[in-house]
């Protein structure tokens, strides 16, 4: 009788990310202000409650910014005579 053992080891990896983080990642492309948002659409359809979701091209995460430059000149406020 010939017996062979092998053992694997096998490990996994869970990591959780907040919406902070992901604001952290594209802070260089994105302008960060008070307005930012990350958000993430649940497909329709179906209940997910409960569910993993896997982040992918019809599920992705997105990050939505809007900035307001309100650096004003003070010529471009006035109105010109005539």
């Amino acid at each position: 009788m010939k017996i062979t053992r092998k053992t694997e080891t096998v490990q996994h990896t869970r990591i959780q990310i907040t919406g902070r983080d992901i604001l952290r990642l594209v802070s260089g492309k994105v302008k960060v202000t008070k307005e930012t948002r990350v958000f993430f659409s649940v497909p329709g359809g179906g209940d997910y409650s409960g569910m993993d979701i896997e982040i992918d091209i019809d599920n992705p995460i997105t990050v939505s910014s809007k900035s307001y430059d309100n650096r004003r000149k003070r010529n471009d406020t006035k109105i010109p005579k005539l």
